[in-house]
């Protein structure tokens, strides 16, 4: 029995109090982590590159972050663009279909509509730069999607592989254990 003053043997309070053999203690790895039907474990898969991984992670998320604003303003843009050729229809309306204004009134309501269609120029020309931007943020987007994929079709890979080298070195565990207890038939 194990008391607070007699410490566990060294692989720990399992062995003490279980009955197990001699060389079930002989297949404890490292950790102490044994059972009786598998024997020695691996070391469980550690991605090598998983900071990589975690790093084009987070360029990922900054990406897809700077394509949401840059499509932000371009559609707060477009919505501005929209509002500046509704206005010059409701001010060429006004311009022709009213016949009462006065010779400065029409000078007025022409000089507005020229503001307007240069407003216009210039909220279309903006409206391509965000585009232009935009479709950049979006190529950016894309470029980190498939640099973070390619590395986690890497880990996928590695942990695969690990998964079948742990398989065969139960396999090989197994074999051993079989042929160990194997006693050919005696003459």
């Amino acid at each position: 029995p194990l008391s607070p003053t007699r410490p566990p043997d060294e692989l720990g309070p399992v062995f003490a109090t279980s009955g197990w053999t001699n060389a079930a203690r002989r297949h404890s790895d490292a950790s102490g982590l044994v059972t009786p039907e598998k024997g020695p474990r691996m070391p469980p898969f550690r991605f090598r590159l998983q900071q990589v991984l975690d790093y084009r992670e987070q360029l990922e998320e900054q990406a897809k972050l700077a394509f949401a604003r840059a499509k932000t303003a371009h559609e707060a843009q477009q919505r501005q663009v929209d509002a500046v050729r509704a206005a010059i229809a409701e001010a060429e309306r006004k311009l022709y279909e009213d016949a009462r204004l006065t010779r400065d009134e029409l000078w007025l309501q022409r000089n507005f509509l020229r503001g307007l269609r240069e407003d216009l120029t210039h909220a279309e020309l903006r409206l391509r730069m965000l585009a232009q931007m935009m479709e950049q943020a979006r190529s950016d987007l894309v470029k980190k999607s498939q640099e973070r994929k390619l590395l986690e079709k890497l880990k996928d890979k590695q942990a695969a592989r690990h998964a079948h080298d742990e398989l065969l070195r139960e396999q090989r565990t197994y074999d051993e254990t079989a042929t160990l207890r194997f006693e050919p038939p005696s003459f």
